[in-house]
């Protein structure tokens, strides 16, 4: 009787672990791979601000860095981030040109799937950051690293259909439909403005 009594125990603790680890991995699946907003530079993020191709005053550093801090259920972002040299991404040389602050599809919406949703800085818009010198090569990035985190959909809310940023990522979706299926979307190369941003 004491025999069943445990194994019983036993399974029920394996049961309840495998559970907690299966709700951990749904509300944020994607580690190292999408890294917290704070890791990204304030002072690059301001330099964006001020180049972005549509401008999102829910989205500037001080506001969002602050929401991030503090606000409950709020705090804990993730940051799709897009470097004029990708491969040099945390090096000082290389300027930010794009940015979206990224919640899981789990967080958002209590739905178990493998997706990244724009976050909400108790705002109506979250239009994503990108340079407007180079918002393609942006787009790209930003749809590179969602990929990279292991999203298979990145979802956008609160985006104006008709503004600058969405007519980018529209012109990259119809640039990689018309692209032969060999044919890959070119990675971001460095910029004429990354020594302004320095």
């Amino acid at each position: 009787m004491v025999e069943i009594a445990n194994s019983t125990a036993v399974h029920r603790a394996a049961m309840n672990e495998t559970i907690t680890k299966r709700a951990q991995a749904a509300r944020w699946p994607y580690g190292k791979a999408c890294p917290p907003l704070t890791s990204v530079s304030a002072s690059q993020w301001r330099a964006l601000a001020e180049h972005a191709v549509e401008p999102n005053g829910f989205y500037l550093a001080d506001w969002e860095l602050a929401v991030n801090a503090s606000a409950r259920g709020r705090s804990s972002v993730g940051a799709l981030g897009a470097w004029s040299n990708a491969s040099l991404a945390s090096d000082e040389s290389t300027c930010l040109i794009g940015l979206l602050p990224v919640i899981s599809m789990w967080r958002a919406y209590k739905i178990p799937l493998p997706a990244l949703v724009s976050a909400d800085p108790y705002g109506t818009l979250c239009t994503p950051m990108l340079d407007r010198e180079t918002p393609d090569e942006a787009v790209v990035e930003l749809l590179h690293q969602a990929r990279k985190a292991g999203a298979h959909a990145l979802i956008l809310r609160d985006v104006a259909l008709d503004g600058a940023a969405m007519k980018t990522f529209d012109r990259v979706f119809a640039a990689r439909r018309h692209a032969p299926e060999s044919a890959a979307i070119p990675r971001p190369r460095s910029t004429r403005r990354q020594a302004r941003r320095r």
